[in-house]
């Protein structure tokens, strides 16, 4: 087992067979970087009255559904020294909650996709999103079937502070033991414009530009390879993550290649078939 810079993983969980994929993988990186395990169950929508008769929310609610959670993901087996929370509200506000309460916390949620059942609603999206815009700390947005600890990381790579954000949250988890890592440069030149040279010139300057900030970043990194290509972000990074076991990217910017959430990583989240880890 080996020390990272997080000490607590905060998973959301919903009762659908997808999120034991989720809570296996938390498990599993708990283990081997000796972190804490909460589990938070989100109640969204409760009423407190049976006709005349007023329910008691911790007996009849929280503590119902705190055993069930447990009995449900086998928590004494494969995470006996875990804390169980039931909250009501929603999803995204309660683990933010719990994450704030915790020392040094990944949280870790599930996106199962389109075909997701209603059982799944916590899964379909829009917690995961939410989390990943409005969550001051780093998400693990698990996808595909399987649990494992990765060892191939694809880090897309715009030379900003923000790539540098994301190479600091993946090593967090102590490099993940001699880890494999590719940066992946998507260029976007300039859309032609009215005007031929004004055009030529843009490219050029362009051209120059990447050049520079290339070389400066490169220097940063000289042991990570770098790969560049030209063309639509979201789908060249699914594309190449296919060889990867996670792919680690942050989205909170207004400007270049993650211009918002929704062009790139959300994109990136509902059609990749492996986790994504956001770097806030």
């Amino acid at each position: 087992m080996m020390l990272s810079t997080f000490k607590t993983i905060v998973v959301g969980v919903d009762f659908s067979n997808y999120s034991k994929i989720v809570v296996r993988q938390a498990a599993q990186l708990a283990e081997k970087f000796e972190t804490k395990l909460i589990f938070v169950h989100s109640i969204k929508n409760i009423s407190l009255m049976t006709g005349e008769v007023p329910l008691d929310l911790e007996n009849d609610f929280i503590r119902p559904l705190s055993k069930e959670v447990i009995s449900f993901y086998k928590l004494k087996k494969i995470a006996p020294n875990s804390t169980v929370i039931v909250s009501v509200g929603r999803a995204s506000d309660t683990i933010i909650t719990a994450a704030k309460e915790a020392e040094a916390p990944l949280i870790v949620v599930g996106h199962k996709g389109a075909t997701a059942t209603a059982l799944g609603h916590f899964f379909l999206g829009s917690t995961a999103e939410q989390l990943a815009l409005h969550s001051p700390f780093p998400v693990w947005i698990h996808r595909g079937n399987t649990a494992k600890v990765p060892n191939k990381v694809l880090l897309p790579c715009d030379f900003s502070d923000r790539t540098t954000k994301s190479v600091q949250t993946v090593k967090g988890l102590n490099d993940f033991n001699g880890a494999q890592y590719e940066f992946l440069h998507i260029a976007q030149e300039p859309s032609p414009i009215v005007g031929g040279q004004r055009w030529k010139k843009a490219v050029k300057a362009f051209r120059k530009n990447e050049t520079v900030y290339r070389k400066k970043f490169q220097a940063l990194y000289p042991d990570i390879p770098l790969k560049c290509v030209s063309g639509d972000p979201a789908q060249l990074i699914v594309k190449e993550s296919k060889k990867f076991d996670l792919v680690a990217m942050a989205p909170n910017n207004r400007e270049g290649l993650f211009s918002t959430f929704g062009s790139v990583t959300a994109k990136v989240v509902r059609s990749g078939e492996i986790p994504v880890l956001i770097s806030h």
